[in-house]
């Protein structure tokens, strides 16, 4: 939902891995179509020298080819096709979840920057790409305090006895009330039901897992999330330089 929200606004900012394919020339006459030198050239850097660096390079190749999609062809967007699909392999540990999160908070933390500072992206003041990705930063940064935020509020209301606080019970009801007329309108009875197992999981995909990522943010591994078959069919890890 992330990515149709975004391409709402001009375009996606993350082409998924699973998903890129990017052609340089035609199979047929071998003729350029998307392409430019300075792009080639920035993707291709290995020259790391900074932690922000190292982020943008090590940990979402993906998300780093699309913020130079955008920032070298400000006249194109990337867009959110619906009717696209890809199969990829979810975590099933705890251990290859942390892994992972780890890598795409930073990596998203990152680039985001990156885009940010651009000159030109579509759109125009609330309605501009560039508003939607200073919110998805600032909210990016700010989950662990939110979240802390909301269990203080319950403290308050519960422990202490006092009143609620009205701006903030109108804003919270708004983002998931929001949300859970969109799902009803639309008839996306599943989408309720797992926006209950998504609310329960606040706690750790807002408050530990990101808090970890910004505490692990000079950790360039990634776990146990590459792994290959080896010639006697035996699982072996890839291991990356960090």
């Amino acid at each position: 939902m992330a990515k149709a929200f975004e391409s709402l606004f001009g375009s996606v900012t993350c082409l998924p891995g699973c998903f890129t394919l990017y052609r340089l020339r035609t199979p047929d006459t071998h003729k350029p179509l998307l392409i430019s030198n300075q792009l080639i050239h920035d993707y291709q850097e290995n020259r790391v020298d900074t932690l922000h660096m190292k982020n943008l390079l090590h940990l979402g190749e993906d998300r780093y080819l699309t913020t130079l999609l955008l920032k070298h062809f400000p006249r194109f967007k990337t867009q959110f096709i619906r009717d696209a699909h890809a199969y990829t392999v979810a975590p099933d540990d705890w251990k290859v979840l942390l892994s992972q999160r780890r890598r795409w908070i930073n990596s998203t933390v990152h680039n985001l920057g990156e885009l940010i500072f651009l000159e030109q992206l579509c759109g125009f003041c609330c309605f501009s790409m560039r508003f939607v990705v200073m919110i998805d930063l600032l909210s990016t940064i700010t989950q662990p305090v939110t979240v802390a935020y909301i269990v203080y509020l319950i403290y308050l209301v519960a422990g202490q006895g006092k009143e609620i606080p009205l701006l903030s019970l109108i804003m919270i009801a708004a983002v998931y009330g929001l949300q859970a007329l969109v799902f009803i309108l639309r008839r996306k009875w599943d989408m309720i039901g797992w926006m209950i197992f998504y609310i329960l999981a606040i706690p750790v995909f807002s408050f530990v897992l990101p808090l970890y990522s910004f505490w692990k943010m000079d950790d360039f591994t990634w776990g146990q999330t590459r792994l290959v078959l080896g010639e006697s069919g035996k699982k072996l890890i890839v291991h990356d330089e960090g």
